[in-house]
């Protein structure tokens, strides 16, 4: 008998679970359908530097990474598009005391002033990143910048520089006397040209920047450390040229870190593995001691 209610008791638990999460999903802001109609979005589970659950949001899902999943990128390819991807989405991150942000209600404070004052060492960080990835790129700056960092597709650019026709799909009738087929009209580039043209253009922009970025890593640029949760808790830290989005971290040049991984592994072993994301965070902080840059406290994690 106290099996049967035990059991009982955990499927009453898993519908509870269930039915709070539809309540969660139905409360939550929806994307728009224009904003659906441009890209994909994500709903997915929102977690704060430790790992923890702190609610659930819908995420603008990259056209990089659904053009990744048809195989049409190297790994380095990829790993410079990500890195030109998040240096962008850093630059335009704000602190959250920003929210408050007034400055253009016309007080003789110049935006661009105003913006350059109130940037954390993080955002300058990420600007700083966003120009060198960009200084090789020349007149294939807006193709790079359309399809990378504005989610544009190659037709979308097309139109957007050479104009559009309407192109309405031919229907066809079946044997029963009945139209079939998509009767919609589309808007297409005006020439199919056009939108090679953008393609190419990418392609030479994609082969500039994973030239940019490996010679970034060769020369031994600016690199991070990032406290990486496991869903089991457990936590490791890790290291690279970019951490994820939500991560706490710490960034410095590549000498700086090699002392301060080497610290941390004699005091914390080798694999860099924590029984939790709050130790691993710990660990950081006591063994840089300042020496590396990290995000302000009011800081939002990027």
């Amino acid at each position: 008998m106290a099996r049967k209610r035990a059991g009982k008791t955990t499927k009453r638990k898993d519908v509870i679970r269930v039915k709070k999460a539809a309540q969660m999903r139905d409360q939550m802001d929806h994307p728009t359908p224009e904003m659906q109609a441009r890209a994909n979005f994500e709903l997915g589970k929102v977690t704060d530097e430790t790992g923890q659950s702190v609610g659930f949001a819908y995420r603008r899902k990259p056209l990089i990474e659904t053009m990744a999943l048809k195989g049409g990128f190297s790994p380095d390819e990829l790993a410079a598009l990500r890195f030109y991807r998040t240096a962008f989405d850093r630059s335009e991150r704000s602190p959250v005391k920003c929210c408050l942000n007034v400055s253009g209600s016309g007080r003789g404070t110049s935006g661009a002033a105003f913006g350059i004052f109130h940037a954390t060492p993080a955002m300058l960080d990420a600007k700083r990143k966003l120009q060198y990835c960009e200084h090789g790129f020349g007149n294939l700056k807006d193709t790079m910048r359309g399809v990378v960092l504005m989610d544009k597709s190659f037709s979308e650019i097309a139109i957007d520089r050479f104009g559009s026709r309407i192109v309405k799909p031919p229907a066809y009738v079946d044997k029963e006397g009945h139209a079939r087929g998509d009767h919609r009209e589309k808007i297409t580039p005006r020439s199919g040209r056009h939108r090679e043209t953008v393609r190419q253009e990418f392609i030479v922009g994609l082969k500039v920047l994973t030239d940019t970025v490996r010679a970034m890593i060769t020369t031994g640029s600016v690199e991070e450390i990032w406290v990486d949760p496991n869903a089991d808790g457990t936590a490791l830290i890790k290291r690279g040229i970019a951490a994820p989005a939500g991560r706490y971290r710490c960034w410095g040049d590549s000498a700086l870190l090699d002392r301060v991984i080497a610290e941390l592994r004699a005091q914390c072993g080798n694999d860099l593995s924590f029984k939790s994301a709050t130790a691993a965070i710990s660990a950081i902080k006591t063994v840089e001691d300042g020496r590396l840059r990290h995000l302000d406290p009011e800081e939002l994690a990027a």
